[in-house]
C-alpha cells in the first residue's frame, strides 16, 4: 500500500465491509434508534415515532431539554459505535495485544466514551448558552468560542479516529490509545476528513432533498412521521451513516497499521 491511505480505496473497502456485516451492524443501529427514542420520550417528552424528534418537556426549559437530549443521544451513539467496532474487529489479532479475549477492554472503552462525550457535550452547552441571550456582545463572543471549540473538537476527533480499534485490538488503556491513534493518523488525517465528508454528504444531501420533495421546510425543520416515505428513508440514511462510520474506522485502522507498522 502507498504511504498515505487513499480516499477512494478506503470508501470501497468501507462499503464492502459494511455489506458483509450489514445484518449485525444495522441491528445495532436500530438498537441505537430504539434506545435514543425511548430515552428521549421518557425524559424529554419527544415523540418517538418521528424523524428528528423535538423535546416537549413539562418541567424544564425547552432549550435546556434539547441540549440534554443531544448529550444523551451522543453518549448512546458512542456506545453503539464501540459495539459495532468490537463486532468488526473481534477476530483481529495483534502482536501488541496482551490478551485475545474481552478482558481489559470494557473499562478503557467506557473511559473513551465518557471522555469523548464530555468533549462533544461542551459544544452543546456552548450552543445552549448562545441561544439564551441572542444578539448581545456576550453571545457573539460565545458564538466565536463555539466555532473555535467546534474546529478543535473536529480536528481532535479526526486525529483520534482509530482510538476504539486500538483499545480493542492492542489492549491499551484510554489515554495510551489516544496517543497511539494520534501517531497512527499522522499524515493521513486529510484522508480521514475526506472520507467523513463524503459519507456525510452522501447521507445528508439525500435527506435534505427528500425533505424538500416532500414539502417539508429546510429552514424550520419539523418532525416527520416515521411511517411516511420521507421519514422512513431519512431514518434509514441516518442509521447508514453510523454503520458506515464504524466500518470506515475499522478499515482505516487496518490500513494505517500496514503503513505505520507493516502489519
Amino acid at each position: 500500500m502507498a504511504e498515505r491511505a487513499g480516499v477512494g480505496s478506503i470508501l470501497s473497502q468501507t462499503f464492502a465491509l459494511a455489506a458483509r456485516n450489514a445484518l449485525a451492524l444495522f441491528g445495532l443501529a436500530l438498537l441505537f434508534a430504539a434506545l435514543t427514542r425511548a430515552l428521549d420520550w421518557a425524559a424529554f417528552g419527544s415523540d418517538p415515532f418521528v424523524f428528528l424528534p423535538i423535546p416537549a418537556p413539562k418541567r424544564i426549559d425547552p432549550l435546556l431539554a434539547e441540549m440534554l437530549q443531544q448529550c444523551a443521544d451522543e453518549l448512546i451513539q458512542l456506545g453503539v459505535s464501540a459495539a459495532m467496532l468490537w463486532l468488526l474487529l473481534s477476530g483481529t489479532t495483534s502482536r501488541y495485544a496482551h490478551s485475545r479475549d474481552g478482558a481489559g477492554v470494557i473499562d478503557p472503552l467506557v473511559a473513551y466514551c465518557l471522555i469523548l462525550w464530555g468533549v462533544v457535550s461542551v459544544t452543546f452547552v456552548l450552543q445552549y448558552v448562545d441561544a439564551l441571550h441572542p444578539s448581545t456582545p456576550a453571545t457573539f463572543a460565545g458564538a466565536a468560542a463555539t466555532v473555535v471549540w467546534g474546529v478543535a473538537t473536529l480536528y481532535a476527533s479526526i486525529a483520534l479516529w482509530v482510538t476504539v480499534p486500538v483499545i480493542i485490538v492492542e489492549r491499551l488503556e484510554a489515554f495510551a490509545a489516544f496517543k497511539r491513534s494520534w501517531a497512527l493518523t499522522k499524515g493521513n488525517r486529510g484522508a480521514i476528513f475526506g472520507v467523513v465528508l463524503v459519507l456525510l454528504a452522501g447521507t445528508t444531501v439525500p435527506i435534505l432533498l427528500l425533505r424538500s420533495a416532500g414539502g417539508y421546510s429546510l429552514t424550520h425543520p419539523l418532525p416527520i412521521p416515521l411511517w411516511s416515505p420521507v421519514g422512513a428513508v431519512s431514518l434509514l440514511l441516518q442509521l447508514s451513516i453510523i454503520v458506515l462510520f464504524a466500518a470506515s474506522t475499522a478499515v482505516f485502522y487496518w490500513e494505517l497499521r500496514k503503513v505505520k507498522d507493516g502489519a
